[in-house]
């Protein structure tokens, strides 16, 4: 019986941590309880544990002080896993929101931005882009720390390379996302994930240029929308445009239209003093 309060039967070494992961990431509940009763008398195994997975059972918890007791809580089950990598939603030139449901929009933002933050510190960058006097001092800023986090990506591939994180990580150090699409997609409980900045900083850095929103609920982009390389057109069709405040210190332009054969316009952020 694990402390857990479940029967167990799998023999785990702790020291074997390719095993560990591959439980951890198996969907089955049972197995995440063995893997952490195999590793709770082990401070190096539980270390490498809390450093791959705490940010993704938090993000998904909704919870930033939760511990590794709530893993098997926390962690994505069977058919979610399944749902990750699904072609209709996530490939490496479009990642589609399209007729996501709350948990499905949710699954796809926690998992990416928790993943991506377990290699950048999204606020510390944000107060360093803040600091920045020129938009020409930004351009190459995002791109050195989105080569940085690639970097630690493709360790992570040959880490359980059958297990979805591995994959995961790969996919994302491959990806080149030409389009972020939002189509009749629930989108509410998403907005408010603890990871949401992570993602959002990636996918753009990673060469967005366009981000379609049709009838769906609004996605809240915020600050980091202006805080890459580059600042993506957006199209808002059947949806109030919902452009985000900026709170840098030089002028950057997007531009926008409200239909897909709508006129182009340009916003300026902050406004220009009159």
């Amino acid at each position: 019986m694990g402390k857990h309060g479940e029967v167990l039967n799998y023999k785990v070494d702790a020291n074997n941590i390719e095993t560990v992961f591959a439980l951890i990431e198996s969907g089955e509940k049972e197995k995440m309880i063995a893997a952490l009763d195999a590793i709770k008398d082990n401070p190096e195994a539980t270390g490498q544990v809390e450093k791959r997975y705490l940010n993704i059972v938090r993000a998904r918890l909704k919870d930033r002080e939760a511990g590794l007791e709530r893993l098997p809580e926390g962690m994505l089950n069977s058919t979610e896993i399944k749902m990750l990598f699904d072609e209709r939603h996530v490939t490496q030139k479009i990642i589609s929101f399209s007729y996501c449901d709350d948990h499905y929009s949710r699954l796809i933002i926690d998992t990416i931005g928790a993943v991506v933050a377990n290699y950048f510190d999204i606020n510390t960058y944000m107060k360093e882009v803040e600091a920045i006097e020129k938009e020409k001092m930004i351009k190459d800023f995002p791109s050195d720390r989105f080569r940085n986090i690639r970097y630690k990506l493709s360790d992570e591939i040959r880490v359980n390379p059958e297990g979805w994180y591995a994959r995961l990580c790969e996919h994302l150090y491959w990806l080149c996302v030409d389009k972020l699409l939002f189509n009749k997609t629930e989108f509410e409980v998403a907005n408010r994930s603890l990871v949401f900045n992570e993602f959002m900083f990636f996918i753009i850095t990673s060469g967005v240029c366009e981000i379609d929103i049709h009838q769906s609920e609004t996605p809240h982009f915020g600050k980091i929308f202006w805080m890459s390389w580059h600042v993506p057109n957006t199209i808002w069709s059947d949806v109030e445009p919902a452009i985000p405040e900026s709170t840098l210190k030089f002028v950057r332009k997007a531009k926008f239209r409200t239909s897909d054969s709508g006129k182009w316009k340009v916003i300026v952020r902050p406004d220009m003093p009159k």
